[in-house]
């Protein structure tokens, strides 16, 4: 299905964070997927889908929720070394949500090799706080592509 536009996914997530709203999170999620662009030095593809999450809350108590998800990502090879690439991800339940956003550049290095920058900020809202929870991540790394 290399020349259709149109794809499914399947992907599985297991989370853990001690202080967070939930504290252990597994879950699945499935969708539908369309690319634009590829031929160009751009590329754009848009994914809807939902899922199933299993979560322990920092209450002790355990739940389990359907979930929500639109991602947006965004891909542009400025250069035949240098490649720009933006995600954001919201994700709603029931009970919270998730924005992500993550920009990254890669600059190669070699033809395999290359160096990795990569700037992350996630927003969480829980639906029965008031309080919101930000986090902000910044990571410089190497990459290796296949």
């Amino acid at each position: 299905m290399d020349d259709s536009p149109y794809y499914a996914y399947v992907s599985p997530r297991v989370r853990y964070n001690r202080f967070g709203y939930y504290q252990r999170a597994q879950s699945v999620r499935s969708g539908l997927g369309r690319k634009f662009g590829g031929e160009a030095p751009w590329e754009i593809d848009l994914e809807l889908g939902t899922g199933y999450r299993e979560a322990h809350l920092s209450s002790d108590e355990s739940i389990s929720e359907t979930l929500y998800t639109m991602t947006v990502k965004a891909r542009w090879a400025v250069s035949d070394t240098l490649s720009v690439k933006l995600n954001w991800v919201n994700e709603r339940s029931s009970r919270e949500a998730y924005r992500t956003v993550t920009l990254g550049l890669r600059n190669k290095l070699t033809d395999k090799l290359g160096l990795k920058y990569e700037v992350l900020y996630r927003r969480a809202f829980p639906f029965d706080s008031i309080e919101k929870d930000g986090e902000f991540l910044a990571e410089i790394g190497l990459s290796y592509s296949f």
